[in-house]
Formats: C-alpha cells, structure tokens, sequence
C-alpha cells in the first residue's frame, strides 16, 4: 500500500492559491487549529480513505474544510471561496496525486459562535483520486 497524504497536498495548494491572490490568504491547517487563530482554514478527513480493491491506487475520501472567522458572514464566504477552489481543480495532477472528484457535499453550515467570539463553518467534501 502506498502512503499518500492527500489532506496535505490540498492544503498545500490551498496555500499557493492564497500567496497567488487567487483565494483569500488565510493560514491552513491540516487536522488541528490553534484556538488563538481568529480567522483560518482546517482541513481533516471525515472518514477513513477507502481502497478500491480492483483499482488499488484508487481513493475515494470524505474531508472537511473548517473555516473560523469573526464574523458569520465572513465565514461562510471563506467556506464558498475554499469548497469552490477545490471544486474547479478538477480533473488535474497535483503533486502524488490525480484528482478525478472534489465537490463540496453542502453550502457552509454554521456552528453558534464561541466563547471567544469566533464564528466556525464546515463543508463536508468528497474526491476521488488516484494516489502516483
């Protein structure tokens, strides 16, 4: 079995497309997010990476995109911004991978906002991939 860690390499190009000015330039993280970040993206898988047994280098994935911001408004527009990017970076071949699928599974869906007054919306993604 390969080692592919997929959630990384989007984050990665999360990171180019905010330092290119084609998404807003906020800071990604993958699986955790430093509660004294006011306004930043997460990514994390929601399910285990499925195999296909007839195709091995086959992946299907669940993710989340988590986007924290200060406002709610702000919020959901950074999780439109980042589910849309991944959306139309398909089909391509991005580093260790060949990205067939990536669509966001729902608009932005708010949480109530903490105690520190950050406000936290999450996009459940899907993609399918072949791992290089």
């Amino acid at each position: 079995m390969k080692k592919s860690d997929f959630i990384s390499t989007l984050r990665d190009m999360l990171e180019l497309a905010g330092r290119s000015g084609q998404i807003s330039s906020v800071p990604f993280f993958v699986f955790s997010m430093p509660s004294t970040v006011t306004e930043a993206v997460m990514l994390r898988n929601l399910m285990p990476v499925k195999i296909n047994a007839e195709l091995p280098d086959l992946r299907d994935i669940e993710f989340q995109v988590i986007v924290r911001s200060k406002s709610y408004q702000r919020s959901r527009e950074l999780g439109f911004e980042v589910a849309n990017y991944l959306s139309t970076m398909m089909p391509s071949q991005i580093p260790g991978h060949q990205l067939n699928l990536c669509i966001p599974l729902h608009e932005p869906h708010a949480y109530p906002q903490s105690p520190g007054g950050n406000v936290e919306v999450l996009v459940n993604m899907r993609a399918n991939y072949v791992t290089l």
